[in-house]
């Protein structure tokens, strides 16, 4: 199990590499740079979803988002 900074738990393969992940996406917004947003009511598909850490950002970035993982 790892328990992210905000307090929210998930079952991870590898805490190591799901915290990498999590760096990426919600510390450093890798995902949504260079004019790239998640707006209210999108739908977003997450092509593999290994740990389910975007799905988690798509989901919380902004309201009614749904998301295919």
């Amino acid at each position: 199990m790892l328990v992210l900074p905000d307090g929210t738990a998930l079952m991870v393969p590898n805490a190591n590499e799901a915290m990498f992940v999590y760096r990426e996406v919600f510390e450093n917004r890798c995902y949504v740079r260079h004019g790239l947003r998640i707006e209210a009511g999108a739908c977003v598909v997450d092509t593999g979803a290994h740990a389910g850490l975007f799905s988690l950002f798509a989901l919380r970035e902004a309201p009614g988002v749904f998301v295919h993982a």
